[in-house]
């Protein structure tokens, strides 16, 4: 186990389960209310986000994590920085889990469908956090409808291949996207990533914000990306 430092946070985390790429860009998109109460992370595996954003908001952070021994590790993490007043983590299935009034919703979810020509991991944890195995893009958006109170907030990052999916699904659960960001790995390539901020029963306007470029070449990169990593041009 190794640590890796977040300001003045500390996240433990397992060797097969890194502080990844996409956490990192989720939360330097992530803008928490003033007046957030509570916030859900859906998936939130060893807690990292919740941790970080405890340091930006005064609202009770609730993770949810299907799997026990992730769950235990955000519990720990949890408690190595002393935020048991504030954050805390369910070791259920999302489907099952009954929240209401919840101001902000995040994710990180599983990005890829499963179909008969699926080649999955033999690791269930990267399985069941790179496929759809337990957890769909209409269940992860319909939790996240459910949980949010009027006006709430959703975000999560997911693969623009199926933005068009995912547009009708937050259509159809009542919610609009109001920030949209797409994540390229060079600026003359297309994205591979997108994040998205969408409120339920939001008015019809959005912003579709600067594309996000990772490298200006290979093994360099771009001022965006060495941000994230506190100024280091890490390779």
């Amino acid at each position: 186990m190794e640590k890796t430092i977040l300001g003045e946070k500390i996240v433990l985390k397992q060797e097969n389960n890194k502080f990844n790429l996409d956490t990192l860009l989720l939360l330097s998109f992530i803008k928490i209310p003033l007046t957030a109460k509570k916030v859900v992370d859906i998936g939130t595996g060893n807690g990292s986000m919740m941790i970080y954003l405890s340091a930006q908001t005064k609202a009770k952070l609730i993770g949810i994590e299907i799997q026990k021994d992730r769950c235990f590790e955000a519990l720990e993490n949890i408690r190595l920085n002393k935020l048991e007043e504030q954050v805390t983590c369910l070791n259920e299935d999302v489907n099952k889990v009954t929240l209401h009034n919840v101001d902000v919703v995040i994710a990180n979810p599983p990005f890829f469908e499963l179909t008969a020509k699926t080649k999955i991991s033999k690791s269930p944890s990267e399985q069941i956090g790179r496929f759809e195995t337990h957890l769909t893009l209409e269940q992860l958006i319909a939790r996240a409808a459910t949980f949010l109170k009027n006006k709430g907030q959703f975000y999560f990052i997911h693969r623009p291949e199926r933005i068009t999916e995912i547009l009708l699904l937050l259509e159809k659960h009542k919610m609009n996207v109001k920030r949209i960001q797409y994540v390229h790995p060079y600026l003359d390539q297309e994205a591979k990533h997108v994040l998205i901020m969408a409120t339920k029963n939001g008015a019809f306007n959005s912003i579709v914000e600067k594309p996000f470029i990772l490298y200006q070449e290979k093994q360099k990169m771009t001022q965006q990306l060495s941000a994230l990593y506190g100024g280091k041009n890490v390779t």
